[in-house]
């Protein structure tokens, strides 16, 4: 069976965070910050808001199912 790869996981989770409403100005994943497992591709991304303000939160990929979960990071 065929796992979710780092380049997709990145899309998908940048593609969670854009579909926020109202919609961010920018969506900047960490490539330093990730990790891999057999089950589930984590990112750390930096959002700019529409209101310029700024937050950062954690994406994890289920690798099965290549559902993206968003959560504020911690």
């Amino acid at each position: 069976m065929a796992k979710t790869s780092l380049s997709k996981g990145k899309k998908l989770c940048e593609a969670a965070a854009k579909a926020d409403q109202p919609a961010p100005k920018t969506v900047y994943v960490d490539k330093n910050e990730m990790t891999v497992s057999d089950a589930s591709l984590t990112f750390r991304l930096r959002v700019k808001k529409s209101d310029d303000s700024s937050v950062r939160l954690t994406c994890a990929v289920d690798r099965e199912t290549d559902a993206a979960t968003l959560a504020p990071a911690q």
